[in-house]
């Protein structure tokens, strides 16, 4: 019998929450109560309540949003199974053992089972609010019979839903976005969809009751169609896009129907028309109502080390690109110069597209080194390689144009190739029918990867967790996805010799990359220093002088490189470094955190485009 704990996740102290602790405590043991955002002297009352009502709660503290809540409640669960409550829900009676029951019965590859949501009103149903409205306060009924769910299409809301701990933290657990709205696109529901997606099942049980209190002097129809307008700008922009004129329409006559059903004194029918007016004129004015709601709230999690930056409003314009008249310039990144028939990271370029790079950018290539002086011309662009890849040295040794390697020593020293590439290898042909479980330090995560879909979806998620971790825990991981992928034995892109990167110094600029190329960020202060300093004093062996400049190992900005990085690397005497970012280098640009365009995979002429913003 899997064990289970249960979380209630709020982002305030609501008037049900008294009476929902209550029920509770009396169904379960030691419940987690993630608060996110309160103020010091909410928490203190949380506590006290929580305490009171349900002895043994753990409460844990988050950061704003209500998926920040729940990220913390998976992070503090060392269960097999989490069962998420919302602070207004009351479960039934049993519904704990309907729970054990379920899971116990629950087929292996099973990550999701929840329940239905009833709507209970403290008080008579207010006349304005018809059922056209009801789905703003978020109940779920699929039925009276069990049944598998096809999460792509049906879900569960986050007041009722559980999960296999190893599978919600193999998928990431839940993107953190601002919005917490009770509708079919907030973070549980995209978990969901995610788990579904990486070869997870879903179960719906209609014997796990419970009720969302409804406190009747607490409603407000402007609210309910507050919510309905930012439910139709949401769907609009991630679910089920409305055709314009169709939108027009219905926001139109749902206006109309609303003032004619005010004036027959018909509140429930003018409340249920205004509401689908404010739906039809959200998905209209999709951008400006609910944009901001589905960007990231934090710039990682415990389960997702890097969360994408928020995303623009709406796209620049080329024509406003330009602010002044300051040279731009184009720093790009490559890895390797290979054909490669399998490369799901894009780290390879084939030697004939490079070559045309070479050709088609011609004079227009200067040294990194200018670029971090800030003196350069208009449309310069700067060559870089990262890593230090044994098929760099034929691309590069008769290049004729100033390039930069930065060697990441440790690999070099020890002949060892990149733990990424064998994870690639080994996702990609391993023989395992079963599961893929990984753990680090009792963190466990799952992932079926019965297929190249699926594999490739645990490859993502193998490469978000291990990039932050130390070489030692990369190690343990690896160890453990090699017992499970029984893959027969092949060889891994390798890295440069001690002699080749010496012959590979007579024709490229060699810089630094660290010693075992870990994200410096999540780093102890001795790592970050012992690294930098380390491989430079390699390099200065090997090739006969100290390199002047740094690329910053995975080097995305704010996730792997932050100030202090930059701090250390000056500290230390760098004089340029380089960061991973899709952005054009101008005199303004930090020399210490010079941007970088990963080079694609096309013809040169191509890239002359690109490179141009064209």
């Amino acid at each position: 019998m899997p064990t289970i704990r249960v979380a209630v996740c709020l982002d305030r102290l609501s008037s049900a929450l008294p009476e929902c602790l209550g029920v509770l405590g009396r169904e379960v043991d030691e419940p987690i109560v993630a608060a996110a955002g309160l103020a010091p002297a909410e928490v203190v009352a949380l506590r006290q309540l929580a305490g009171r009502l349900a002895p043994g709660a753990e409460v844990v503290e988050a950061a704003p949003g209500i998926a920040q809540a729940r990220n913390a409640a998976l992070a503090a669960c060392g269960t097999e199974v989490i069962a998420y409550l919302d602070d207004d829900v009351a479960v039934a009676r049993g519904w704990r053992q309907a729970l054990r029951s379920a899971w116990d019965s629950a087929a292996d590859d099973r990550a999701t089972i929840g329940g239905p949501i009833a709507l209970r009103f403290d008080a008579p149903r207010p006349r304005w609010l018809g059922d056209g409205l009801l789905v703003a306060l978020a109940p779920l009924d699929y039925g009276t019979e069990a049944m598998e769910l096809d999460a792509q299409q049906r879900t569960f809301h986050g007041g009722n839903v559980s999960f296999r701990t190893a599978a919600l933290r193999g998928a990431g657990g839940f993107w953190p976005s601002r919005g917490g709205q009770r509708d079919w696109f907030s973070e549980e529901h995209h978990a969901q969809r995610e788990l579904a997606a990486a070869g997870w099942t879903a179960e719906y049980r209609p014997e796990l009751r419970v009720e969302r209190v409804v406190r009747v002097s607490e409603l407000r129809s402007r609210d309910l169609a507050a919510r309905r307008l930012r439910y139709g700008g949401r769907s609009q922009l991630v679910g089920r896009r409305r055709d314009v004129a169709d939108a027009l329409r219905n926001a139109a006559s749902g206006a109309a129907g609303a003032g004619a059903a005010l004036v027959r004194g018909d509140l429930a029918t003018a409340t249920d028309r205004a509401g689908r007016a404010a739906e039809n004129a959200g998905a209209l004015a999709a951008p400006i109502v609910a944009h901001r709601d589905l960007q990231p709230a934090t710039d990682a999690t415990p389960f997702r080390p890097s969360v994408p930056e928020p995303q623009r409003r709406l796209p620049r314009i080329p024509a406003l690109r330009r602010a002044s008249d300051a040279p731009r310039a184009t720093a790009l990144l490559y890895h390797r110069v290979a054909d490669v028939a399998h490369d799901p990271l894009g780290l390879a370029v084939s030697p004939a597209d490079f070559v045309s790079h070479i050709d088609a950018l011609g004079d227009r290539i200067v040294p990194l080194e200018q670029l971090a002086s800030g003196d350069f011309p208009d449309g310069a662009v700067a060559i870089t390689f990262d890593d230090g890849y044994a098929d760099n040295l034929p691309a590069l040794r008769n290049v004729g144009v100033p390039v930069t390697v930065f060697i990441s020593t440790g690999h070099v020293a020890d002949g060892r190739g990149f733990w990424w590439d064998e994870l690639v290898r080994l996702l990609h042909a391993a023989q395992a029918t079963q599961p893929l479980t990984v753990t680090l330090d009792g963190d466990v995560r799952t992932w079926p990867a019965h297929d190249a879909v699926q594999r490739e979806l645990a490859r993502r998620g193998l490469h978000g967790w291990l990039q932050v971790q130390t070489p030692e825990r990369i190690e343990t991981a690896l160890a453990q996805v090699r017992a499970w992928a029984a893959a027969p034995d092949a060889e891994d892109p390798r890295p440069l010799t001690v002699d080749e990167v010496r012959e590979l110094a007579k024709h490229v600029t060699i810089g630094a990359h660290g010693r075992r190329h870990v994200s410096l960020r999540w780093m102890t202060a001795d790592v970050r220093r012992t690294e930098m300093q380390d491989s430079r004093a390699d390099l200065a062996r090997w090739v006969g002088y100290p390199p002047t400049a740094f690329s910053y190992p995975f080097g995305v900005p704010d996730r792997d490189v932050d100030d202090s990085v930059q701090q250390l690397a000056r500290a230390l005497g760098y004089t340029a470094g380089v960061v991973n970012a899709p952005e054009l280098v101008t005199p303004a640009s930090p020399p210490l955190a010079i941007p970088r365009f990963v080079a694609p995979p096309v013809r040169g002429d191509e890239l002359v485009l690109r490179v141009s913003g064209k």
